[in-house]
């Protein structure tokens, strides 16, 4: 039994099917940044803005943007620049919260739970 197992396991990863983990060490750490935005702002408006203020050493990316809420994703040690690429970006947005998971911000804040995109 556990054979024929490995046997498919191994056969899923010669199709690369399954999904390679990498260690956080490797990959670093991430911060999820809840804002407030405008209103009328959208995800597109948004990551076009904020790409154009970025320089190419710095990582921001716009996880999801709807009902007046924002959630970013940057390294630790690019939280400040973050927040302060968003406040250029839309002169509205204000930081709310900050944790190292989607699922904290997405539990404290339904609405953005919503409009989530979902893995099947």
């Amino acid at each position: 039994m556990w054979s024929n197992l490995r046997k498919r396991f191994d056969a899923r990863i010669q199709r690369k099917e399954v999904n390679e983990l990498v260690v956080k060490s490797e990959r670093g750490r991430r911060r999820y940044i809840v804002f407030e935005v405008s209103p009328n702002i959208t995800k597109e408006s948004l990551i076009r803005t904020t790409n154009s203020i970025c320089k190419n050493e710095e990582s921001l990316y716009i996880i999801q943007c709807n009902s007046s809420r924002a959630i970013i994703r940057c390294s630790p040690d690019q939280i400040g620049r973050s927040i302060e690429i968003m406040n250029i970006a839309d002169s509205y947005s204000r930081s709310i919260l900050m944790s190292g998971t989607l699922k904290t911000l997405r539990d404290r804040y339904p609405e953005l739970k919503n409009n989530a995109s979902k893995k099947h």
